[in-house]
């Protein structure tokens, strides 16, 4: 074998040896979450305990602390182990003691007790912030938010504009670890309280933004506007109002886009009595902008709000009615459409399994491929929960179904009017990654807020075994009635979240946190989790075979004889 070929070998043999690369929601491969919150590091060959888990999102240092004492630097992403020997029932409490200007870091799982085997699921996410270079106070940036791979957009509601508080959307592209502001939206005739940015929705290098109180068929009766990136210069493209809108409708309250299609909410319409609500369906075409259809529900009624929350991807289009009447007064509602024969007609009505009055199910909407999540944050006294759908053929009735398939909950909720967490009051889905948010939580301070990383587990078919929660995610410089979480979105592995109410450029400008992954560099990760642990990188060749790996793995490949 020449020398370029065994080189070629060896370096294959380590890979197969270390790497554990990420799976697509059936099980958990290494450096990952199995559904616990732990990391699936390879198992230290000791019979020590130890204490760790992963840095994830990282750029930089972080100075983690366990019980105010033993500290450990970490310069990567990936696995991390404490050089300490704790024993059975010593108490943990780790803590970041210092992290690099740009990472805003929070612990998971950082307190508790050593068990009979390692502690490997205290996870620490290191998340980017991001602001307006003109913020202010009472911008109430990132009221409103939206991610399409590496663009970030945010809406401020109340942003000094053409007029005074217009509103304005801003946009920033990844640069690297970091996001850089791209350009600042307003609208071309913004008049004073049009409330622009109120919604936001981005599909590539297409953005719509609300603003449900412009007057363009009379007071907040509302529009939505659309803008489009060329190079990295963006321009208006087009402003959407309904062909019927009225005084009050609020059209652009809810906005969302996918390719061509948006779908815009007026919950305050009077399709079907006063405040029943309704939705819009806009396309573009090689002409412009144009309305395709009214979407109202089939039952709808008074102040049932249809179109508070909206959700497009593809054919499938879900609308929130948060004041339906199923299951008591208030207890909410989601309708789903879909396309077919150039037309949109109702599919489903989703409601709560366990609905009950006053839950407000519907309040935030989301669908990806064949699976749709529902907000329902006065749910459980305020607790608030998320409920997950997905849609399958039935080969008897020849249709298409929904079915719930589970609840999302946060494993430390509270509960209480005025006191509760509000979790789902935002959901955002991509895949089987789904980040719902928890504004009112009181994680950092009273109602400082958070966003709850939720994840799909599938088997080999893809018929899911369980959605089990990965993460909480928090700002470090979290402070009371910030409201982190108002708003998130996911795209890929990068989740997006406003905190409108944080005051780094005053009081109540607004900012924006960014997870740049929800996962470590898996082979990177593998091989520093291995090599931290003092296990040891092996080669040997002879009698025709090479043997490469790191205890624990190994890799053999066999010289093939040649034929005689």
């Amino acid at each position: 074998m020449k020398q370029s070929s065994l080189f070629v070998v060896l370096m294959f043999a380590l890979i197969l040896a270390c790497a554990g690369g990420k799976d697509s929601g059936d099980g958990a491969g290494e450096g990952e979450s199995d559904g616990s919150g732990s990391v699936n590091a390879p198992a230290a060959i000791t019979d020590q305990p130890t204490i760790g888990g992963a840095v994830i999102g990282l750029d930089g240092v972080v100075i983690l602390q366990n019980n105010g004492g033993y500290d450990l630097s970490v310069t990567a992403d990936g696995p991390y182990v404490f050089d300490m020997k704790p024993k059975k029932g010593d108490a943990y409490a780790v803590t970041v003691k210092y992290q690099s200007q740009g990472n805003y870091c929070c612990v998971n799982n950082g307190n508790g007790a050593v068990g009979d085997s390692a502690v490997t699921n205290v996870n620490v996410y290191s998340l980017r912030k991001v602001y307006p270079h003109d913020g202010m106070a009472n911008l109430n940036f990132g009221n409103s938010i939206s991610i399409s791979g590496g663009t970030v957009v945010a809406g401020a509601e109340w942003g000094e504009g053409v007029n005074s508080h217009p509103g304005l959307a801003y946009v920033f592209v990844k640069d690297g670890s970091a996001w850089t502001q791209e350009a600042r939206l307003a609208a071309s005739d913004g008049t004073n309280a049009n409330r622009f940015g109120c919604s936001v929705s981005l599909d590539g290098d297409t953005v719509i933004v609300g603003a449900n109180c412009d007057s363009a068929k009379g007071t907040a009766s509302g529009a939505a506007y659309v803008f489009k990136r060329s190079g990295t210069s963006w321009t208006q493209e087009a402003k959407l109002v309904a062909s019927d809108g009225a005084i009050g409708n609020f059209f652009g309250g809810s906005v969302s886009l996918s390719g061509d299609i948006a779908i815009i909410g007026a919950y305050r319409n009077n399709a079907k009595g006063d405040s029943s609500g309704a939705a819009y369906v806009f396309r573009r075409t090689s002409s412009g902008w144009t309305q395709e259809a009214k979407l109202v529900a089939s039952d709808g009624a008074a102040n049932d709000y249809f179109g508070l929350s909206v959700s497009v991807n593809g054919a499938i289009i879900v609308v929130g009615a948060t004041g339906d009447d199923d299951k008591g007064s208030g207890s909410g509602s989601a309708y789903v459409f879909t396309y077919a024969n150039k037309a949109w007609t109702q599919e489903a009505k989703l409601t709560a399994s366990d609905g009950v009055a006053g839950a407000s199910f519907g309040r935030s909407v989301t669908v990806s491929g064949d699976t749709a999540l529902v907000g329902a944050d006065n749910m459980d006294s305020w607790k608030g929960a998320a409920y997950a759908f997905r849609r399958s053929f039935n080969k008897t009735t020849n249709k298409y179904a929904w079915r719930q398939e589970a609840k999302l909950v946060a494993s430390d909720g509270a509960s209480g009017n005025y006191t509760g967490d509000y979790l789902g009051w935002s959901v955002s889905l991509s895949g089987n990654m789904a980040v719902v948010g928890s504004y009112h939580c009181d994680t950092r301070a009273e109602a400082s807020g958070a966003a709850y990383l939720f994840r799909r587990y599938t088997d080999k078919s893809g018929n899911t075994l369980k959605w089990v929660q990965k993460a909480k995610l928090s700002a470090s410089d979290g402070a009371a009635y910030d409201y982190f979480g108002i708003d998130v979105s996911i795209s890929g592995e990068t989740i997006a979240m406003g905190s409108l109410f944080n005051n780094t450029r005053g009081s109540k400008s607004g900012a924006a946190y960014i997870l740049n992954s929800t996962t470590p560099s898996s082979l990177g990760a593998n091989i520093r989790s291995m090599l931290g642990r003092r296990t040891t990188l092996f080669i040997a060749i002879g009698a025709g075979v090479l043997a490469i790996g790191i205890i624990g793995a190994v890799a053999v490949i066999r010289r093939r004889r040649k034929s005689a």
